[in-house]
């Protein structure tokens, strides 16, 4: 999501922003124009929906939630977001995340507006992944790649949050980018 949210900043301020980093992100999809009712409706059944944080009796407890939802994160990189995403509550840890996010949303850019957005980025994009997280083979990928101008992501050992798997390396690779695109 965070990788949407940049590019999208990108393209809208591209005075701003001189290099991007992107990990195992090239825009969000909305899928095809057909969606877009469904999904208003989804998002309208949600809203009444309250926005509840669970307790979690310790960080620990923490982490293994995180296992169960990603089961391609190592028990470190869990328990390094469950110390670092959580805050004390009475009877234990919260996440900090903001519930709401967890909600449906009513709208979404669908294909062409995506690659109208990638368009007007100016700044040079790089687009790190883990080997076994997403790929990046496909046309609808290789389309968006070329919209950037960016070549084929690099790819780093770890999931899709590469970032926990291999942080050293993902840091390596990020620090060498800006400081040849200062």
């Amino acid at each position: 999501m965070g990788g949407g949210v940049a590019l999208a900043y990108a393209a809208a301020r591209p005075a701003r922003v001189k290099s991007l980093t992107t990990i195992e992100s090239l825009g969000t999809a909305g899928g095809p124009p057909s969606n877009a009712v469904d999904r208003m409706r989804r998002f309208l059944q949600d809203l009444p929906k309250p926005s509840l944080k669970r307790t979690y009796a310790s960080i620990e407890a923490a982490a293994d939630r995180i296992r169960e939802n990603n089961s391609s994160y190592s028990d470190s990189a869990a328990l390094h977001m469950a110390r670092f995403g959580t805050r004390p509550v009475p009877g234990g840890v919260q996440f900090t995340f903001d519930p709401a996010q967890r909600k449906r949303f009513g709208s979404s850019f669908d294909e062409d507006q995506v690659l109208a957005i990638l368009e007007a980025i100016r700044c040079k994009v790089q687009v790190l992944h883990g080997t076994s997280g997403f790929t990046f083979e496909d046309d609808l990928m290789k389309t968006r790649l070329a919209k950037i101008g960016s070549p084929m992501p690099i790819a780093i050992p770890g999931g899709h949050h590469v970032q926990l798997d291999s942080p050293i390396e993902v840091a390596r690779h990020i620090e060498k980018f800006v400081r040849a695109n200062a």
